[in-house]
């Protein structure tokens, strides 16, 4: 496929390597040559500079025969301008980031496609919603979701205390629930482990279960039956995501305190919040600040601030200081895999990735060119949904007699919108979506296997 992303800051850069690495034509344009030299160096894409909302640098980049545009810069009005353009020279998507709604109105009528726009993505907004996921129970550390909307995977942490903690997956007590999940992967010491029957859950693994939205739900209230309810939350940082979080927060009835250094956000998100609200101004890095916040008595920390180091530091002081479960948000890319390993952070969210999962959820995965579903926060490694074409040699075939790699972590099957979870007897059909895992080197050996037809 041909791919133009316009824009090479970290959302920018974030996209080019995910696509690139999946085998696509990717052209990067950005007005600043080091930005461009550095993604030259490091990345298998084209480059080119120059002011991607003209009609001349789109052009150079391929504009009339690209299949997408990303038009993921930080100017808004840039974005909007070179998806008019995209669709005036018949690109079939075109992707706009955006900060904020203002630009449309459904009151009015003036919405996206008027200017030839498929899909916003407002990476904010995103996080916010990712955040929210995790909420419901302090395990929880990612959730992920597939093309099939009954089906998803939660990421959790198995704590020291629990019922699960030293069994043996083949003598789970629970046998009718653990028949209707799977326990897809997991990461042990940094490594990325495919579970099997004789497979024992240890005390600090990140366990990724997925199924059906219902059956993954019923086994962590299984896992975690005795868990209270999540409701006092401390957010560091009154930024956009701080702001939406807070306001999200407030509507579902949790008691939320903030912190903010700037008296002008301070007085701005005053004035936009309806809700009582206590904020305090001054640093989330300041333990004096932390500590009339309540931090030592809340059930949640989340840093939203606009410097990745502070949130760091401060959700590390805010554990610490007795915080049941913190969040951070990164912005740089180099945090991706940094913020992981850092035992002091419950979750994570980096805004780059998050906006580039919300990207490959709207280029339509499974059935479509793209393959890629999902860039796993937790572990470098991807979701695949890969569809198996009429003629293959997988169909008709139990998946014990298919001789996949290794390496091959069969997640979920989706056939005719039903949610399967995968084992040896099952026997796979013309049609069907089989979800994988695979880490980034795997997958340019797994993919082709999935689209071969001589390889069993």
């Amino acid at each position: 496929m041909k791919i133009i992303i316009l824009g090479a800051g970290e959302f920018g850069k974030n996209l080019a390597s995910t696509l690139c690495s999946n085998n696509h034509d990717v052209v990067v344009v950005d007005r600043k040559a080091n930005t461009l030299d550095d993604i030259n160096e490091n990345l298998d894409v084209m480059v080119i500079r120059g002011n991607g909302a003209t009609i001349d640098a789109l052009k150079k980049a391929g504009i009339e025969q690209a299949e997408l545009l990303l038009a993921v810069s930080g100017n808004e009005e840039s974005n909007i301008l070179a998806c008019q353009i995209a669709d005036h020279f018949g690109a079939k998507m075109k992707i706009c980031r955006l900060y904020s709604k203002e630009f449309f109105s459904e009151k009015d009528g003036f919405l996206p496609h008027k200017l030839g726009i498929t899909h916003t993505v407002i990476p904010e907004e995103d996080c916010v919603t990712n955040i929210m996921n995790v909420l419901d129970k302090q395990i929880t550390l990612e959730k992920i979701f597939f093309s099939n909307q009954n089906a998803s995977m939660t990421a959790f942490q198995v704590l020291h205390n629990s019922q699960i903690t030293g069994i043996r997956l083949k003598d789970f007590p629970e046998r009718e629930l653990v028949n209707k999940v799977r326990f897809a992967a997991i990461i042990r010491d940094g490594k990325l482990l495919t579970p099997n029957g004789d497979t024992i859950l240890l005390a600090s693994d990140e366990v990724y279960l997925a199924g059906s939205n219902d059956n993954v739900q019923a086994m962590l209230d299984w896992i975690s039956p005795k868990e209270p309810d999540l409701k006092t939350v401390v957010i560091a940082g009154a930024t956009r995501i701080g702001a939406s979080l807070a306001i999200n927060l407030l509507n579902l009835g949790f008691t939320v305190k903030m912190i903010e250094n700037d008296k002008r956000r301070c007085d701005d998100f005053l004035d936009s919040c309806k809700e009582n609200i206590m904020i305090l101004k001054g640093l989330s890095t300041n333990k004096s600040i932390l500590n009339i916040a309540g931090v030592h008595s809340c059930d949640i920390f989340v840093s939203t601030v606009d410097d990745d180091e502070e949130n760091i530091l401060s959700c590390v002081l805010a554990k610490k200081m007795g915080a049941k479960k913190v969040i951070t948000v990164t912005h740089k890319h180099e945090y991706v895999e940094i913020v992981p390993d850092m035992r002091m952070i419950d979750a994570g969210f980096n805004t780059g990735l998050v906006a580039v999962n919300t990207v490959l959820r709207h280029l339509g995965t499974g059935t479509g060119k793209l393959s890629i579903d999902a860039v796993l926060h937790r572990f470098n490694a991807y979701i695949f949904e890969y569809t198996v074409r009429k003629g293959s040699k997988l169909c008709d075939k139990k998946i014990r007699d298919c001789n996949f790699p290794s390496m091959a972590v069969l997640a979920l099957i989706f056939r005719k919108g039903e949610v399967i979870t995968p084992d040896g007897n099952l026997t796979i059909q013309e049609d069907d979506i089989i979800a994988t895992i695979a880490t980034t080197e795997n997958a340019r050996i797994l993919g082709p296997i999935f689209e071969k037809r001589s390889f069993l």
